[in-house]
């Protein structure tokens, strides 16, 4: 088997809490040709220096902060190898042979997306369900799949998640950069593009890493209320199968809200069901997050409302 040059591209943003535990896994590799190259997406604490004082870890510095996918981007550019590995700076890698089976998995000439699983780590109630919510799309233990441009019934999206994701570089380069508009929900955009061009989305569960997740609940609503700001530009891009319930203003977000937040906690817990029964017990946090997704949404459609009434000029 060939061992071909591998780019593990870590964005970070004020990640200094977290990103020494993230480094050290990725440069325990044994694998023996990748290269790190660490994102700082202008951040206001210590992570340039922790970067620099891990030997093998390259730094990558952006002038503004624009989010993940635009660090992503600047981490694509500047890489060298024939795959790319995308991992979060909040993600440690325990498997010292992690890069060596995503090189083996893409063993196939055959273009593809490949997620791997994700799990979820952290103290408290709070924790455990921002892992339901987050991971759904990649479960650890879960049975390895295979999405192609074929819709699946009942789904509302169908993507992986950026972290722990791998892709040639020709393939990235079809597929095209992130879009840097959306903040959050890039990943959703990505592989919709590369499922209409007929790349599958793979998913390999036992490529595992794991990821520290929000512990205070004001963290985890806040996130979701800027997840569901991004999620009408992308499914406005991207309509999906239930495009009927996407709100096309003010008052159809205020009224389909409660029906989008009960669906999205179905799809999540019908997700995780048949591997995590445990779910279930965290119903009333998880329920309340896509609430605040839906929340989200609303406020996306106020502000649009707002900028729109700006720019129409004064009647006499």
């Amino acid at each position: 088997m060939t061992w071909p040059a591998v780019s593990v591209v870590v964005p970070a943003y004020n990640a200094a809490g977290h990103l020494t535990g993230c480094l050290q896994g990725v440069l325990a590799q044994e694998y023996p040709d990748f290269e790190v190259i660490v994102v700082d997406d202008a951040s206001t604490d210590k992570t340039p220096e922790i970067v620099r004082s891990h030997e093998g870890a390259r730094l990558v510095s952006a002038p503004l902060n624009l989010g993940p996918g635009a660090a992503r981007n600047r981490g694509v550019a500047a890489s060298r190898g024939a795959l790319v590995v995308f991992l979060d700076s909040d993600s440690i890698v325990d498997d010292r042979l992690w890069l060596a089976k995503h090189v083996a998995a893409h063993a196939s000439p055959e273009p593809v997306l490949l997620g791997g699983g994700v799990e979820g780590v952290g103290r408290g109630l709070v924790a455990r369900a921002d892992s339901y919510c987050h991971w759904s799309t990649n479960i650890p233990g879960a049975r390895p799949t295979v999405t192609t441009a074929a819709p699946r019934p009942g789904r509302v999206s169908r993507h992986l998640v950026t972290n722990n994701m791998s892709v040639r570089r020709s393939t990235f380069d079809l597929v095209g950069p992130f879009d840097e508009r959306f903040r959050t929900g890039e990943d959703v955009d990505f592989c919709e593009r590369a499922l209409r061009r007929g790349i599958p989305l793979r998913l390999e569960p036992t490529i595992l890493v794991r990821h520290r997740d929000r512990e205070r609940l004001t963290d985890f609503l806040r996130c979701f209320v800027r997840t569901g700001k991004d999620r009408i530009p992308v499914r406005e891009k991207h309509p999906g199968q239930l495009r009927c319930l996407l709100p096309r203003g003010l008052a159809s977000s205020v009224l389909l809200a409660p029906v989008l937040a009960v669906l999205l906690w179905l799809q999540t817990t019908l997700a995780w069901w048949p591997y995590d029964k445990r779910v279930a017990l965290y119903a009333p946090l998880i329920l309340l997050a896509y609430f605040a997704m839906t929340a989200g949404i609303v406020c996306f459609f106020y502000e649009r409302r707002r900028a729109g009434s700006r720019r129409r000029p004064d009647r006499a």
